[in-house]
């Protein structure tokens, strides 16, 4: 049996009495299915006006059934009462909360998603710590470069070819590294 949650609008035009003969009229079939309960939620004011309407009573039914064709005749009944303002039937049974633990093959597709999840992820890691060790090569490069500046002699002519030569090679080793990752990913 499927769990169903039924909220219907009525219109605010009418009296509580009025509103409640109408409601026993719509809900009187569901009173015989399982776990029947209904709610009456009050007078409220409406977010934007619906046939004219500013306020709208509210009702919320609660049951379990395999009936549909209940289901269609109430739907066909509210469609015809010029009072029923808006209805939503909710099917429960089909919400991925706690009964998709109940049904096996919903449990296999999320087990197989998280497996995918986990792969991802795990990749995802790799590359991180791959590109940590990179900048970690690349910042202690350039201190050596900083260092090898320091100590030249020729200040001016030499430290300027050598800052060419050793950023030249920290750029090539640079390309090389992405180009491994990036091969290591399309594997």
């Amino acid at each position: 049996m499927a769990l169903y949650e039924i909220m219907f609008i009525l219109s605010g035009s009418l009296s509580e009495n009025e509103t409640s003969k109408l409601c026993k009229t719509l809900v009187a079939p569901f009173s015989k299915e399982k776990n029947f309960k209904l709610q009456e939620l009050g007078l409220k004011q409406l977010a934007y006006p619906i046939k004219k309407n500013t306020n709208g009573w509210y009702y919320l039914i609660n049951c379990e059934t395999n009936n549909n064709d209940l289901l269609k005749n109430f739907s066909s009944a509210i469609n015809l009462d010029n009072n029923a303002l808006r209805y939503l039937i909710v099917n429960l049974e089909k919400d991925y909360g706690y009964n998709a633990t109940l049904n096996p093959k919903k449990v296999e597709k999320a087990k197989k998603k998280f497996a995918i999840y986990q792969e991802k992820r795990a990749e995802f890691e790799e590359r991180k710590n791959t590109f940590k060790k990179n900048k970690e090569e690349n910042n202690e490069m350039s201190s050596i470069v900083d260092t090898v500046m320091s100590h030249s002699d020729d200040k001016n002519e030499t430290s300027e070819s050598t800052k060419k030569i050793v950023a030249s090679k920290l750029k090539k080793e640079t390309k090389e590294t992405v180009k491994k990752v990036v091969k290591k990913e399309k594997k």
